[in-house]
């Protein structure tokens, strides 16, 4: 839920989060991933109070894992942006490591290198959030 302090600070974020309704309804999912990613990306960094950022990384990840939409450059890039973002929310590095690791195909092994080091980053980063949630 958008709050007021979101509409003000982050208009952007809001407007493209708004437009992902109208694409996901029309079934243009290219539109509406990269509506997602636009959301993210005006909403700041780790630090940013828009209380929907990760819902942000969700519609945009949960669109490519459910290959609604396959990924382009640019969704590999953000997704390898956040996952190597060290100041960024383990819970969102968490997300882009595991939908980067579902699109890994061709490989001799089910646990690629590439795979078992998303599922070794995800796992680290899950302990970190669970030490911080302890504390």
């Amino acid at each position: 839920m958008l709050t007021a302090v979101d509409a003000r600070r982050y208009k952007l974020s809001c407007r493209a989060l708004e437009a992902t309704q109208a694409h996901a309804q029309a079934g243009r999912w290219r539109e509406c991933v990269d509506k997602y990613k636009l959301a993210f990306r005006k909403s700041g960094d780790a630090t940013s109070t828009f209380t929907s950022r990760f819902h942000c990384v969700s519609g945009f990840t949960s669109s490519l894992t459910d290959k609604s939409v396959l990924p382009d450059a640019d969704d590999w890039a953000l997704l390898s942006e956040v996952i190597n973002n060290e100041t960024e929310l383990p819970v969102v590095r968490a997300k882009c490591a595991m939908t980067k690791g579902m699109f890994i195909e061709g490989t001799p092994s089910p646990l690629s290198l590439f795979r078992l080091s998303c599922l070794l980053n995800t796992l680290l980063l899950l302990n970190t959030l669970t030490s911080v949630v302890a504390s």
